[in-house]
């Protein structure tokens, strides 16, 4: 049996054409029922080739033998051979076989294409996740206060020092555009408000509800 590298593939075992059998009805209904444009061409259980169904019906003599339309030079997968190599170069089916060369199946090339972005895409996700949790640990246990807010200067996140150093919780700031906080008097004034204002970084005395008065500094990080 046909040991594939990538286990998440299934070989499609039930559609192919048998070439000395010819059906011309028979081998539209296959192509119809299998929903593809290319079906394996089997002979004596061993694939001799691909058929192609566009160049099956628009074969100009309707009385051209079968083995003479198809494609014979085609990749096909052995055991050894690692799916995720594969390259359609125009072939929509990838036909394996076993050690005895007896054909087992065919594989979709639109099947390992996916399968291809699956990989590629589900690493770039472990990477951002893996970033996120760094980030994290180092906004969590930072020793400074930390306030992120977007560019109309609603709060996004704070961190525990934060909240220690000037007497909120994240509660109560987390979602509220920081001029309000300032209308409201818990703050005395913003950083973030005054980088909106000057598009650049600030640095003020601010009074806060601890009862501190802190340095607090708002760094501006522009995108687009």
């Amino acid at each position: 049996m046909l040991i594939l590298k990538s286990k998440d593939f299934v070989l499609n075992k039930k559609y192919f054409i048998n070439i000395d059998q010819w059906d011309e009805k028979k081998i539209i209904d296959t192509f119809q029922t299998a929903q593809v444009t290319q079906l394996p061409i089997i002979r004596e259980n061993k694939i001799v080739g691909i058929l192609d169904l566009y160049n099956f019906i628009k074969r100009p003599n309707t009385e051209k033998r079968l083995e003479d339309i198809i494609n014979k030079d085609i990749v096909i997968a052995t055991e050894d051979y690692d799916i995720l190599n594969f390259k359609s170069f125009g072939q929509d089916i990838l036909p394996c076989i076993d050690e005895s060369m007896h054909y087992l199946g065919y594989i979709k090339s639109k099947t390992i294409e996916e399968k291809k972005l699956t990989q590629k895409y589900s690493a770039d996700i472990q990477y951002y996740k893996d970033l996120q949790h760094e980030y994290q640990a180092i906004f969590e246990s930072s020793y400074d206060g930390i306030t992120i807010t977007d560019g109309d200067g609603i709060t996004l996140r704070i961190n525990p020092a934060c909240e220690r150093i000037k007497g909120v919780k994240s509660k109560d700031i987390i979602g509220r555009c920081l001029q309000e906080v300032v209308d409201e008097g818990l703050y005395s004034e913003s950083a973030t408000v005054k980088v909106l204002e000057k598009k650049a970084q600030v640095t003020i005395l601010q009074k806060v509800p601890s009862g501190k008065e802190i340095i607090t500094t708002g760094t501006p990080k522009f995108k687009d």
